[in-house]
């Protein structure tokens, strides 16, 4: 039998091949097999794997390196030896496949240095006897079926999960975090409620899915921006503040049931909807972005007499429309402009005020009323001192609200030195003590602000005390502040036109929008006079003097005519290149900014 030499050859190049391709799989196979890490010895840094990376629970055989994201992670009864102690993140990027605290004692906590992050692969188990506080947690698995599990216990007050990978994270139970931001994947809620103390966000080019359910989710602000965004909103809802449903319009996307929470409500963009209900933003707004098209089912918006929402938009000029397409829309006590309803539904404004270029809604006008005071001191909450006419005996069952007026007469104060005090902050639309006798005197401290929609006539009769009026009249209105007293502060806020009658003696007047029309009267006040507009207020000075620390006009967009007007000023006179007749400069006066 004949051997060869070349057949020999090639029989040891292919072993030989086969041994090298099979050392390099053994080596990444190494390298890629899970480890366990169990947490030993107490407070200590997570890098720290010689002293705290157990190979077992509770072992004295440490690993080398801390976690990768290959190694599962597990805190247990034998990690820690007693109460109030940390695991801190003390690397920029802390890294970990699935993180389990199940059965953990002393209530440990779990705290990032700074801003490091934590990111994972796999699932997190939190337990109830510990705490936490991460800062950018990212969850980057692109397997399905990890899970997050967090038995009551707050990611982190300044916390933000960042949902980072092609696959799959749900919900065990309740979730609560600072800040939730979806990059990539699906994250399934389960029906399970998340308390989020900012943002929800759902954002980037990336493919990503969420899966609502049936759950209650709590934020101040929820955003949807970016593309490749599904949304199954299931029987959801979204309790928000300020909603962005599509910030940069690649949708619109569909939503369940938005609930707005107290105080303002925005909705900036467009989108599609089950139930929209805000009417907790009574005696608040709900604001919408101009050019958005707000398509439900149902919306709801019950205010109150003294309480009402202003419905109007939130930036931009033109209108935003308001799209349903059968039943009937009823809100009541709004204040509404530029809110155009479309679709088959009848919209009705039962009642409210129409501030113009609403379209498609049938108003009826608030009708206001007029409070008359009378039983001679007493605080202005005594619904004894409210008659229906003046001088009369049938009093009314509610205070005075914003739209109705209130009048102090000669039927008021049958004998001198009487008080009427809020004891709360009120508004009204009108006040006048035209008439009044007996020198009253009026008390409204600290916290106690008055509110007016209307005109102010306070006559040199009446003795004053104000810590805080503002002035929100929409139209012209004339104003007469008393010779006697002092209003600590004064504001005129409601972009009207003001007419100042008489002297003002306080602390600070600021225009804040509107027209402010000084004819001769002189403004002496211990501190700051203030332009603070972006709505191109006007200062039309006439005659008037001036008395202030500051005088500052902080807007590019304010107009000033100066007429023959005196401003002196003490400290610091800032009038952004506008002209002036006459400025005196007193004290430590200096410029700041141009002027002539």
């Amino acid at each position: 039998m004949l051997f060869s030499t070349k057949h020999s050859n090639s029989i040891f190049a292919n072993q030989a091949r086969f041994i090298w391709v099979l050392i390099i799989s053994l080596f990444f196979l190494i390298q890629n097999t899970k480890a366990q890490y169990y947490w030993v010895g107490g407070s200590g840094n997570w890098s720290d794997a010689a002293n705290h990376w157990a190979t077992s629970s509770g072992g004295s055989s440490f690993h080398i390196d801390p976690p990768t994201l290959s190694d599962d992670v597990y805190f247990d009864v034998n990690s820690f030896t007693g109460s109030g102690q940390v695991v801190s993140l003390d690397q920029p990027i802390n890294n970990c496949n699935s993180m389990d605290w199940t059965g953990v004692l002393n209530f440990p906590t779990l705290e990032a240095i700074g801003s490091n992050d934590m990111h994972m692969m796999g699932s997190l188990t939190l337990a109830a006897d510990m705490s936490c506080n991460f800062d950018q947690l990212y969850l980057k698995s692109d397997a399905s079926g990890n899970t997050l599990t967090s038995n009551g216990i707050d990611l982190g007050s300044t916390s933000i999960l960042i949902i980072d990978g092609t696959g799959e994270f749900g919900l065990t139970d309740n979730l609560e975090a600072n800040n939730i931001t979806m990059l990539e994947g699906t994250f399934i809620t389960n029906g399970h409620t998340i308390n989020i103390g900012f943002a929800f966000r759902i954002q980037g080019s990336l493919v990503k899915t969420i899966n609502l359910g049936s759950s209650h989710i709590y934020c101040r602000q929820w955003r949807t921006t970016g593309s490749g965004i599904n949304i199954n909103a299931g029987t959801s809802t979204i309790h928000v503040e300020s909603l962005y449903p599509d910030d940069n319009n690649t949708g619109p996307y569909t939503y369940n049931d938005i609930v707005f929470k107290e105080n303002s409500g925005f909705i900036h963009g467009t989108g599609i909807f089950n139930t929209i209900d805000a009417s907790a933003t009574k005696g608040e707004s709900l604001k919408i972005k101009a050019g958005s098209m707000v398509t439900c089912n149902q919306f709801i918006l019950n205010a109150d007499r003294f309480s009402p929402t202003r419905m109007e938009l939130s930036s931009g000029t033109g209108f935003a429309t308001l799209n349903v397409s059968s039943g009937v829309v009823d809100v009541s006590y709004v204040i509404m402009k530029d809110i155009h309803a479309a679709g088959g539904a009848a919209f009705n404004v039962n009642p409210g005020i129409d501030n113009g270029n609403n379209d498609g809604w049938i108003f009826t006008e608030i009708t206001p009323l007029d409070f008359y005071w009378v039983g001679n001191g007493g605080n202005w909450e005594e619904l004894s001192h409210w008659a229906t006419t003046s001088g009369g005996n049938t009093n009314y069952t509610e205070l005075p609200s914003q739209f109705d007026n209130v009048f102090f007469d000669a039927n008021s104060f049958t004998s001198s030195g009487q008080t009427i005090e809020l004891t709360e902050a009120h508004k009204v639309n009108d006040l006048d003590w035209s008439g009044v006798q007996n020198n009253p005197t009026f008390l409204a401290g600290y916290q106690k602000t008055l509110s007016l929609y209307g005109y102010l006539n306070i006559t040199d009769e009446v003795n004053k005390d104000i810590n805080d009026l503002r002035i929100l009249s929409e139209g012209e209105v004339d104003i007469f502040f008393g010779n006697q007293g002092n209003i600590a502060n004064a504001v005129l806020w409601g972009g009207g036109i003001y007419n100042i009658n008489s002297d003002f003696v306080g602390s600070t007047f600021r225009l804040n929008n509107g027209t402010l029309n000084l004819n001769s009267a002189v403004i002496d006040i211990n501190f700051d006079f203030k332009e603070n507009s972006s709505n191109n207020s006007v200062l039309n000075l006439g005659s008037g003097i001036i008395y202030c620390r500051n005088f500052e006009i902080n807007s590019d967009n304010a107009t000033v005519n100066a007429g023959t007007s005196e401003i002196h000023v003490r400290n610091l006179f800032k009038g952004r290149g506008n002209n002036y007749y006459h400025v005196i400069l007193e004290e430590n006066g200096s410029i700041n900014y141009e002027n002539t």
